[in-house]
């Protein structure tokens, strides 16, 4: 999991800064556009852990990794409904999708430390 957290890790960065120098060069005129995509190419920093729903499915705890998914899809996408009815510019549905990724982080984190301090427990010394 570290390996793969690792590579995604510098994966994302490549890809941050990528899409904001791309967007700089193709949009010099428009800063906003960088702005937003920049934004947007945050979110696959968070993306880190999502390996760990891969392993938990290895793990055989498939509910706990379809049900992280579920829930975060469900909230952005609530998130999402919201925006919309507010009229909200598309910065603030930028920040609602980096938002999105930082949750399905944490959730991600918190289900792999529970996992392996279980595994620990069930686990003989």
């Amino acid at each position: 999991l570290r390996s793969a957290g690792a590579v995604r890790l510098g994966g994302s960065l490549l890809h941050v800064a990528a899409c904001w120098l791309t967007a700089r060069l193709l949009f010099a005129d428009e800063p906003e556009v960088a702005g937003v995509a920049l934004i947007l190419a945050c979110a696959a920093i968070f993306r880190i852990w999502e390996p760990v729903g891969l392993w938990l499915q290895a793990e055989n705890r498939y509910r706990d990794a379809a049900g992280a998914r579920i829930a975060i899809r469900c909230a952005g996408d609530g998130l999402r409904l919201l925006l919309i009815l507010q009229h909200a510019s598309i910065h603030w549905f930028a920040a609602a999708f980096l938002f999105e990724s930082f949750a399905a982080a944490v959730l991600f984190a918190w289900l792999a430390r529970s996992a392996a301090s279980a595994a620990a427990v069930v686990t003989p010394a």
